[in-house]
């Protein structure tokens, strides 16, 4: 909650005066305000849990990447949830400079992004700089295999989704 409310405040209101620290309210406004695609939900009740949304991307796409989005990010969240030991944490300046990378034109095809390639470890994150092709299919010379591999071998493991991957 600290780093969230280091920041400058985006929304206010004059109600927020009158709300108890208790609330989740006024957590929830301005958790919204800061990550659009990504949201970390706090639990509402003794039944719902911590909650992680993702939003699909905020430009407009077609209705056929909008399904793909989803698709791809309902089976990456149900392969992380299946499988504890997936660590995919690599430091937060590096997430920033693999923001900055996305938005510049054509960054698909012409940018590489930091990803952690030590993914079933919980020490120091070994990150690589890799193309989207790699983060996906897999760099063989770093030994790393990739979502697609880890979607695979999680498969053969007695799976983690219900969709296979040919």
């Amino acid at each position: 909650m600290a780093i969230l409310t280091s920041r400058d405040l985006i929304v206010v209101h004059e109600n927020f005066v009158k709300i108890p620290e208790t609330e989740y309210y006024l957590f929830e406004m301005l958790n919204s305000t800061n990550w659009n695609s990504v949201r970390l939900k706090i639990p509402i009740d003794d039944e719902i849990g911590w909650r992680v949304e993702f939003r699909t991307m905020e430009i407009q796409l077609t209705a056929d990447e909008n399904s793909l989005f989803s698709i791809l990010m309902f089976s990456i969240v149900r392969l992380i949830a299946r499988n504890p030991k997936l660590n995919f944490y690599i430091p937060l300046s590096l997430c920033e400079a693999n923001f900055k990378r996305a938005h510049k034109m054509n960054a698909l095809l012409s940018e590489k992004f930091y990803f952690r390639i030590n993914c079933y470890d919980d020490g120091e994150p070994v990150v690589r700089e890799l193309t989207l092709y790699e983060i996906f299919f897999g760099k063989e010379e770093e030994k790393f295999l990739g979502i697609i591999g880890l979607f695979r071998e999680a498969s053969q493991k007695g799976g983690c989704c219900e969709c296979t991957i040919a």
